[in-house]
């Protein structure tokens, strides 16, 4: 061990956490097994999507998700939303170029080309698909595109309304906002 980190050790020996788990026969070994399987579950999704990609195996990996958010659950650990692949933001973009080369794409037909655009792992491999949201970087593709897959007439009036607001934002706009600036989308009082 290196010398430098001696210090940092100590230190941990001396939390509430160290003694916690010197204290009693379980609570190491409980310790040691949500970090086995939470490095096993990093191994096995990394190596299973690797193997996928270099064509070693054919094996549907759509209900990979499932098993890594059960796993999750059953550690009580959280996947972070930036874990490749499965965290929640994976297959997210809100900047106009990324969205726009998607959005392209999709409007071909080749799922393949959309998935490539800007992801090493294509999101329909592992079941999931690119997901384009407005916010203070999108371009009005973006805006365009959200209106067409929710089945909202796009006016240029519309599509003006939900640029700015995007502009005017700090971050992604949500559902929900998005949804209260659709005029046709609002429900009566």
């Amino acid at each position: 061990m290196p010398l430098f980190l001696l210090p940092f050790f100590q230190w941990c020996d001396t939390t509430a956490v160290g003694q916690w788990m010197r204290r009693g026969t379980w609570e190491f070994p409980l310790v040691e097994t949500i970090h086995i399987l939470a490095l096993a579950l990093l191994f096995a999704t990394v190596v299973t999507i690797n193997l996928r990609l270099m064509g070693l195996i054919e094996n549907d990996l759509s209900s990979l998700r499932s098993y890594c958010e059960k796993v999750a659950r059953a550690t009580h650990t959280v996947i972070p939303p930036n874990y490749p692949v499965f965290g929640k933001d994976a297959f997210r973009t809100a900047t106009g170029v990324h969205a726009a080369a998607i959005i392209k794409a999709l409007r071909t037909g080749d799922l393949e080309l959309a998935d490539a655009v800007y992801s090493g792992v294509p999101a329909h491999l592992v079941g999931l698909e690119q997901v384009v949201e407005i916010g203070p970087m999108s371009g009005k593709s973006n805006v365009l595109y959200w209106l067409a897959r929710h089945q909202i007439p796009a006016s240029d009036e519309l599509v003006n309304r939900i640029f700015e607001a995007a502009k005017q934002s700090s971050r992604v706009l949500t559902e929900e906002e998005l949804l209260a600036l659709c005029p046709a989308s609002k429900t009566p009082a």
